[in-house]
């Protein structure tokens, strides 16, 4: 069993120029986790890469608290989403290979095990066919 990730708690307003009314009354931030995949925002320290239009303003759009989307609004020239939950796991082992979806609590479960001295490729991928920098190799 193993979880996809990173994910964080950041409290947020609602993007810019959406038609949807916020969350809460004023538009006062609400927490959120964001992820089981939260995607990293291009500058951590946008003065030190010389890239001043960029922020780590971030923000998002609903209908309720079941169907958000989160934002990095100053991250490029127009806003991407931020996050997904929407991934599957591909596990090698030996020769088989599973693909898993994760379980109601965002874990990934897999019928296979790792004999010793075995190894085993787990490599995530998101509904828009991305998947990890560099997959992760275990050994039994």
């Amino acid at each position: 069993m193993f979880p996809a990730g990173p994910s964080h708690q950041l409290s947020e307003q609602t993007v810019r120029r959406t038609g949807r009314p916020p969350l809460a009354p004023g538009n006062a931030p609400v927490k959120f986790t964001i992820g089981p995949v939260d995607f990293p925002d291009i500058a951590k320290d946008p003065k030190a890469t010389g890239a001043r239009f960029l922020s780590p303003l971030r923000g998002y759009s609903g209908t309720s608290m079941d169907n958000v989307e989160h934002y990095c609004l100053d991250c490029s020239f127009r806003p991407w989403l931020d996050a997904t939950d929407d991934l599957i796991a591909h596990v090698t082992i030996g020769s088989r290979t599973e693909t898993l979806r994760p379980d109601a609590s965002g874990h990934f479960v897999s019928r296979g095990t790792l004999a010793s001295g075995q190894r085993a490729r787990i490599e995530i991928q998101d509904a828009w066919g991305d998947t990890t920098a560099a997959p992760v190799t275990l050994t039994g």
